[in-house]
Order: C-alpha cells, then sequence, then structure tokens
C-alpha cells in the first residue's frame, strides 16, 4: 500500500503540472474514469455508484461570529462547578461613578416662632420662680376674673379665653390665648391681670414687693445690638444701681425705658470681678428701626463713641445679668 500511495501521489502531481501549463481544460478519457472508479471500488469495499448527473452542492459557509462571542465561548467539557456567572454587559460597559463626599447635614436651631396668642410678663433683671400648680391657679384665677367680660351666646358659656401659662427662658410667664381671640385683647384687661398675680403673690406665688412691678408686652420679635468698649470702672459698677443702666442710655444714646426689653453685660464672672478696662453690652430692642441706625452710626455711651453690631448669640457666652430691681 505504500507503494500504491506513491503512484497516486505521481498521479496527482503530473495532472496538476498538467492542468498549469494547459491552456484548455483537460478531460479525462472514458478508461481513465473507468480506471478510477475500479480503484475507488477496491478501497472502499462498495458497490460503484450508478452514472447519474452529479447535483450541484452549494458551497457550505461557517457562521460569522464576532471576536467577543469567540472569547466568551466555553468548553462543553467545562463541568457547573468551574463556571462563574459573568456580569452584564451593562455593568462592563458602563464607567463608574466618581466618588463624591456626602455632604454633612448641619442641624440648625430653630428659634421659637413668634404668635398672636401669647403675652408676656417679665420682670427685667428679676427672673421668678413660680410651680406649675402655681401657674394653673394663676390660669384658674385669672379666667374666673374674665368670664364676667364675656358674653353668654345661646345660654352657652363661652370657653376660657387663656388656655395655659408657661414660664420664659428668661423667667418671665407667657400666657396662652384661645384663638381667635389675640394677646392684644387680652392686654386690654391690664388691670385683672396685675390684681389676679397680686392676689396669687400673697398665696406665695412670687414675691411682688421683692422683684418690683413686671411688664406686660405682646410676643413681638426682639432685635438683639452689642455696644463695644464701654468704659470699665467706676461708670460700669456705677450703673449697677436702680435706674443706672438706663439713664446713661436715655442720656447718651437717646433710648427711652419703654424701647428697651433687656440689658446685660457679655463677660464671664471671672472677667466682671476683675475689673476690666472695657466691656460689651447687650440691649435687647423692639424697634427694629433703631437697632439698625445703631449698628450704622454707633453711640455715645459713658462719654465714649462705641461701635455697635448686631447679636448673634453664643452657646458658650455667659451673660452676666446687671440691672434695676
Amino acid at each position: 500500500m505504500k507503494h500504491l500511495e506513491l503512484l497516486l501521489d505521481s498521479l496527482l502531481a503530473t495532472a496538476v503540472i498538467i492542468q498549469a501549463v494547459s491552456t484548455t481544460h483537460g478531460l479525462l478519457t472514458a478508461h481513465a474514469r473507468n480506471a478510477l472508479k475500479a480503484f475507488n471500488h477496491i478501497v472502499t469495499g462498495s458497490q460503484p455508484p450508478p452514472a447519474t448527473t452529479p447535483t450541484p452542492v452549494s458551497p457550505r459557509t461557517a457562521p460569522t461570529q464576532s471576536y467577543a462571542q469567540a472569547a466568551t465561548h466555553h468548553d462543553p467539557a467545562t463541568t457547573a462547578a468551574h463556571l462563574t456567572r459573568a456580569q452584564p454587559a451593562s455593568l462592563i460597559s458602563r464607567p463608574l461613578p466618581a466618588h463624591t463626599e456626602k455632604p454633612k447635614l448641619v442641624r440648625q436651631r430653630q428659634k421659637p416662632a413668634n404668635t398672636a396668642q401669647r403675652l408676656i410678663i417679665r420682670w427685667p433683671g428679676k427672673p421668678v420662680v413660680i410651680t406649675p400648680a402655681a401657674l394653673t391657679s394663676f390660669v384658674e384665677s385669672l379666667n374666673g376674673s374674665l368670664s364676667p367680660h364675656r358674653s353668654v351666646v345661646g345660654g352657652v358659656p363661652p370657653l376660657p379665653l387663656v388656655t395655659g401659662a408657661n414660664l420664659t427662658r428668661s423667667g418671665g410667664i407667657a400666657i396662652h390665648v384661645r384663638a381667635p381671640f389675640t394677646a392684644a385683647e387680652l392686654l386690654t384687661h391690664r388691670d385683672t391681670i396685675l390684681e389676679t398675680l397680686d392676689d396669687e403673690a400673697r398665696e406665695g406665688m412670687v414675691d411682688m414687693d421683692a422683684i418690683g412691678d413686671p411688664l406686660l408686652e405682646l410676643d413681638v420679635p426682639w432685635y438683639g445690638v452689642v455696644v463695644h468698649n464701654v468704659a470699665g470702672p467706676p461708670s460700669v459698677h456705677a450703673m449697677e444701681q436702680e435706674e443706672g443702666m438706663f439713664e446713661p442710655l436715655r442720656r447718651d444714646a437717646g433710648l427711652l425705658r419703654k424701647d428697651i426689653k433687656d440689658v446685660r453685660f457679655l463677660c464671664t464672672d471671672a472677667a466682671w470681678e476683675a475689673n476690666l478696662e472695657s466691656y460689651s453690652i447687650r440691649i435687647m430692642l423692639e424697634d427694629e428701626a433703631v437697632a439698625t441706625r445703631l449698628c450704622r452710626d454707633g453711640t455715645f455711651l459713658l462719654g465714649s463713641l462705641c461701635r455697635v453690631s448686631r447679636y448673634r448669640p453664643r452657646k458658650k457666652t455667659h451673660l452676666q445679668t446687671q440691672g434695676p430691681p
């Protein structure tokens, strides 16, 4: 068989050379075709096929396949234990977002809103100490004193005008009025409120003789200013006496006592005892226009022209209260 293979190779080589140098298509003779059929029968061991016209067969084309598909082709012999879950194409092609630091939320301290249904009773420089039971008794007595001034509609007595009372941070009393009534309407009964306070004072609610006369005010916003570099002792300590603080403010700054809500020295206890050369004073005003004018022009106080700025409270600042009783 080895010899036969060599002969076949020589035959094929000869046929290729003849076909290459020939200008016409070479046809096999009948003898050559019969010899090839006999040779095929001997090699394959099967009967020769019948002589029929061959059917043209279209060439088989391999399916087109992209590089990505060919790269992701898995060997069928690979077991499921060796397969890993492929990531979605959207996650692979999508660029990762840049890491940005989440802004920190700063919780701001909310100020209590002003309301038309609140009346403030305060003692400048003299905060009062009142128990919840005493406040309840004061509200009940005040509603009892106000009831004769209210009319009865349809035979049904009206609801109490005052819904409650509580202490303020500055040591005053906040009286809450039932809507739609306002604190301005309650303020018209000023004498009734003061008489009720006197009656409760006799029962131990507050010592009216020690703290002086209170001020009744509507719940309106206050505008704070700070007067800087106020002359130190002895002038400041002279202002500790009764009316001592308000008289220089009236004489030098043109501020009347009725327009001033509160006056305090901004300093620590140690600084107050050290007799510094100058101090800062906080003044709370009801008129915003007056506060704006003082910040713009400054003010004279105790013989010096002092700079004035808006008051911005700080948590660590200790307020030393000084004022008339």
